[in-house]
């Protein structure tokens, strides 16, 4: 059984795949060159995607999720980094849950 925190963190992750997804080349290697800007132990991190692996800690939280996210989106070419925020905007209103936290947002709904 998956505790909320993980659900949330895979969230998190399963986002990230379905904007891949939708990449062209120029879009994909932007995304990578960012990922691979970030410091050695957010990257790693998030790649290790478990509790209790190395640096997980840097997203286990809505926090540290939401820290990683801007620090991400930081790194990436502007035509990229646009398409993610709006990308976000999207996943949030018709997914009904944010992507750092897995938060409820029927708000955006109403």
């Amino acid at each position: 059984m998956w505790s909320p925190s993980n659900i949330r963190q895979r969230n998190f992750a399963v986002f990230g795949g379905e904007f891949l997804m939708k990449q062209n080349v120029e879009g994909l290697r932007g995304f990578f060159d960012g990922f691979f800007r970030l410091p050695m132990e957010m990257w790693s991190g998030f790649l290790a995607g478990w509790p209790g692996l190395p640096n997980n800690e840097k997203h286990e939280t809505w926090f540290a999720r939401l820290l990683f996210g801007l620090t991400f989106v930081s790194k990436l070419p502007p035509k990229v980094a646009l398409d993610m925020l709006f990308s976000i905007i999207t996943y949030s209103h018709y997914r009904g849950r944010c992507v750092a936290s897995g938060c409820d947002a029927t708000f955006w709904r109403t």
